[in-house]
């Protein structure tokens, strides 16, 4: 079954790849693609805008004509993408933020499973820290910072395992947040001793309301603040090896989006599961 699937897929591929070729093989053919997609230029105010000689604009035009991506509608008297150009070179411009987005985040994907929940394209500018030779808690102190200077009125984290280090960072959360509430796996409150916990406990001014088990893995750690979202990376230990910071609105309402999916499934820790 797999292999007729697989059949299909590479016919299905092949069929389209002579077009896929035409389209990346020169980067005018895109550029043209995008200026015609929203306008109808005639020649000459299509070569001034590209500056491209104009025996190399006109094969290029024909070119697309012949793949039924611009034409020439007489009553405009001038160039125009069709529907389909602008549906490929949208698809092509999507795939192309992608591409830029995995590569900026490439340190962080490494860490997390392949099945994460993550929306790389709203990650293409953010701000991605790493160790560095010299400064091989980079990524830590710049959390640490982060947390201890952000004037938000909500400090929301989901964490994947409870340890002395995200107690520490617990201990340091921005004091001006009214709404902290936290987020843990439940194997992890369950896996942890009895000190442990109550260090837990003991990091927040009031426990129970703000603390929540979630039935499932995390897999990364994750803060929202009013205007920012933050990503990390954990090690083995529970200290955090990738900070990756964005303020695109955009990557925030997505954040509100899956923080509230796992809030929605957590259950809150009672006071005495924090206490010896």
């Amino acid at each position: 079954m797999n292999q007729i699937i697989d059949a299909e897929w590479s016919s299905e591929i092949t069929q389209t790849w002579e077009s896929i070729e035409f389209l990346t093989g020169s980067s005018r053919r895109i550029h043209i693609l995008r200026v015609l997609s929203d306008r109808t230029l005639d020649l000459r105010d299509l070569r001034d805008r590209l500056d491209v000689p104009r025996t190399t604009l006109q094969r290029n035009l024909t070119t697309l004509e012949q793949e039924g991506w611009v034409k020439f509608p007489a009553a405009e008297n001038g160039y125009t993408a069709t529907v389909s150009g602008r549906l490929v070179v949208q698809a092509f411009m999507d795939t192309i933020s992608t591409v830029r987005s995995v590569e900026n985040l490439e340190p962080f994907l490494r860490h997390i499973a392949p099945d994460s929940e993550l929306n790389v394209d709203l990650f293409a500018d953010s701000t991605v820290v790493t160790p560095e030779p010299s400064q091989p808690y980079k990524p830590v102190n710049e959390l640490f910072e982060m947390i201890e200077t952000a004037d938000s009125s909500r400090s929301f984290m989901i964490w994947p395992t409870i340890s002395k280090f995200f107690i520490d960072l617990r201990r340091r959360s921005t004091k001006t947040a009214a709404d902290k509430r936290v987020i843990v796996p439940r194997r992890s409150v369950a896996s942890s001793s009895q000190s442990l916990l109550k260090s837990l406990g003991d990091s927040f001014e009031v426990r129970s309301p703000e603390l929540y088990s979630y039935d499932g893995s995390i897999p990364y750690g994750f803060i929202l603040f009013d205007s920012t979202i933050v990503l990390l990376a954990i090690d083995e230990i529970g200290r955090v090896s990738v900070f990756v910071k964005s303020q695109s609105p955009e990557a925030v309402e997505w954040g509100e989006t899956v923080y509230e999916e796992y809030y929605s499934d957590s259950s809150r820790i009672a006071d005495d599961a924090l206490t010896e």
